[in-house]
C-alpha cells in the first residue's frame, strides 16, 4: 500500500470509531479531497475508511497539527469568566474542542479547564512530544505573561520584592532550581493521546502560576495517578481543573499580602488548585485540592475547603500529606467543594469514585 501524506485531525469517537478531518492534502488515496471522513478501527493498527483498509502508521501528517483558540460569547464560573475552546477549526462551521477553558479576563486567570482522559487508550498515548512555546492568544495585551517566566526569573523576583516591600523577599522566595513560579497546566499534556493534542495544551490561557516544587512534585504525581485509574477502570474520565482564591505572603510589616504578577492587581498566584475527576460511565467522582504554597509551616483550618476523604476511598497516597514543599493534597466530595468554590460548573455525580489499584 502506498504511503499517504495527509494533513488531518483525528478525533476518537467511542472506542472503535474515528473521524479524520482533512485540512490540506497531498495524497493518492480515497480521502484526498475530503474535509471529513469517518473510519472504523479494525484489528491491530488498521482503519476501514470507505471500504478501504489503511494501516494507521501509513497515514502521515504533512505538517504539524496546531491547536487553535476559539473565544465564545458564553459566560461561565458563576458569570465571572468567559468560555474559550482549544481545539481545531476544521471548517468555518466545525470546531473540534479538546479543552474548554473558563477564563477570567479581568483577573487574567483561568477559573477552570475541562477535558477528557480516554481510559481504554491512555496507556498507549504518545510518550514523548517535543514541547513547544506557549501561545499568548487570549491573554489580555497588558498582561505580559511570557515575561514572568523568562530565564533567571528576574521579573518574578522584582514583582514579589515590590509587593512585599524589600529585595530580600524576592531573593527568599525565588532562589533556586525549584523555588520559583512555573506555568502550571490545568489540562496537562500527558492526558492526551497524540502529540498534536499534547502540543495543543500549550496556551497560557490553560495555565496558572504554580510553584515549581509543587508542579513538579505532588501535582504531577496526582496527574499520573488519575491517568492510571482511568486505565484501570477502562472508562473515560471527565477532568475539571481550576483555581481558587489568591495566595498571600507576609510583607515587611508581617501583613499578609496577595501576590499578583501583573500591574493593577492582575494575574494572581492562586492559593488553591483543585481537580475534579468523574467517571463518565458510573458517574462517580472525587475532587482533589492542592495548597499552592510551599512556604507554609503547617496547615490551618482555613486551608481545608472540605472534609478530607482520601482514606475513605483508597486515595490516601503517602506523599499527599507528607511534604508541604512538594504540595499538600487532600480529597473532597465534589458537591461539598462546589458549595465553597462557586465557580465550579455543575456536574452530575452519583457517588464517590474509589481508587482502583491494578493494571496500568
Amino acid at each position: 500500500m502506498h504511503k499517504s501524506i495527509v494533513y488531518f485531525y483525528l478525533v476518537l469517537k467511542l472506542s472503535f470509531f474515528v473521524s479524520l478531518y482533512v485540512k490540506s492534502v497531498h495524497c493518492i488515496t480515497s480521502i484526498a479531497n475530503a474535509s471529513l471522513e469517518h473510519g472504523r478501527c479494525l484489528t491491530g493498527n488498521s482503519l476501514n475508511i470507505k471500504g478501504n483498509r489503511f494501516d494507521f502508521p501509513n497515514i502521515l501528517c504533512k505538517n504539524q497539527v496546531v491547536g487553535e483558540l476559539q473565544k465564545t460569547e458564553d459566560t461561565c464560573g458563576n458569570k465571572n469568566g468567559r468560555l474559550f475552546n482549544i481545539g481545531y477549526q476544521i471548517t468555518p462551521e466545525d470546531f473540534v474542542t479538546l479543552i474548554k477553558v473558563c477564563y477570567d479576563e479581568y483577573l487574567a486567570l483561568p477559573l477552570y479547564a475541562v477535558h477528557t482522559i480516554f481510559g481504554k487508550e491512555i496507556e498507549h498515548a504518545t510518550k514523548f512530544a517535543n514541547r513547544t512555546q506557549f501561545s499568548t492568544e487570549g491573554i489580555p495585551r497588558d498582561v505580559a505573561a511570557e515575561v514572568t517566566y523568562r530565564g533567571g526569573r528576574r521579573d518574578q523576583k522584582a514583582k514579589i520584592s515590590n509587593l512585599l516591600g524589600g529585595t530580600e523577599f524576592g531573593e527568599c522566595y525565588i532562589n533556586n532550581q525549584s523555588s520559583y513560579l512555573a506555568r502550571g497546566h490545568l489540562a496537562p499534556d500527558q492526558d492526551f493521546l497524540f502529540a498534536s493534542g499534547q502540543l495543543s495544551t500549550y496556551f497560557y490561557i490553560n495555565t496558572c502560576p504554580q510553584w515549581q516544587s509543587i508542579n513538579g512534585g505532588n501535582w504531577v504525581r496526582l496527574e499520573a495517578a488519575i491517568r492510571r485509574n482511568a486505565a484501570n477502570y477502562q472508562h473515560n474520565f471527565t477532568i475539571i481543573t481550576g483555581t481558587h482564591e489568591i495566595m498571600e505572603l507576609p510583607n515587611v510589616n508581617s501583613e499578609l499580602t496577595r501576590i499578583f504578577l501583573a500591574p493593577k492587581n492582575r494575574y494572581p498566584v492562586p492559593r488553591f488548585v483543585w481537580k475534579i475527576v468523574v467517571d463518565d460511565e458510573t458517574k462517580n467522582g472525587i475532587a482533589f485540592v492542592n495548597i499552592n504554597n510551599p512556604f507554609l509551616t503547617k496547615m490551618s483550618e482555613n486551608d481545608m475547603l472540605c472534609k478530607n476523604i482520601c482514606k475513605d476511598y483508597d486515595w490516601d497516597y503517602q506523599y499527599f500529606n507528607t511534604s508541604i514543599y512538594k504540595g499538600l493534597i487532600y480529597c473532597c466530595d465534589i458537591n461539598e467543594l462546589r458549595y465553597v468554590v462557586n465557580t465550579i460548573p455543575y456536574i452530575a455525580v452519583r457517588g464517590v469514585l474509589k481508587r482502583k489499584k491494578y493494571k496500568f
